[in-house]
């Protein structure tokens, strides 16, 4: 678990950097300004998985055949393990190979775009 949440913490900053990266790439690329879009919806993902996280690892539960005050055998123990473990490590794990070969924002283009955008921006406010 200790490790699970590691994982989380680690890259849970940059979740909201990444969707202002993706407004200010769109802005460089369109002219057209949705970087308020994408902070507004950094949020719903987020308790969107944790509404359904909990859900699902109640009905995943349910699945192993937990019911209240049984004693745990070692064959549901490891199904209890499974569950809790490693179906959450399988979605990170595709999780980050999805944003690993799927992002293809840079820092520096990152900065490109926002320098880019910025120096428009003075443009337009000295017309």
């Amino acid at each position: 678990m200790a490790v699970t949440s590691f994982g989380i913490y680690t890259y849970s900053p940059y979740i909201v950097t990444m969707y202002l990266d993706c407004g200010e790439y769109y802005l460089w690329k369109t002219g057209k300004d949705t970087r308020a879009v994408a902070a507004g919806l950094a949020s719903p993902p987020m308790k969107i998985g944790m509404a359904l996280g909990g859900s699902i690892g109640l009905y995943l539960l349910g699945a192993t055949g937990y019911v209240a005050g049984f004693t745990p055998t070692a064959e549901w123990i490891t199904e209890f393990m499974d569950v809790t473990f490693l179906i959450p490590a399988c979605v990170y794990l595709a999780a980050a190979l999805i944003l690993g070969f799927g992002y293809r924002i840079k820092d520096a283009d990152a900065a490109k775009y926002a320098q880019e955008n910025h120096e428009r921006a003075m443009k337009a406010a000295q017309k």
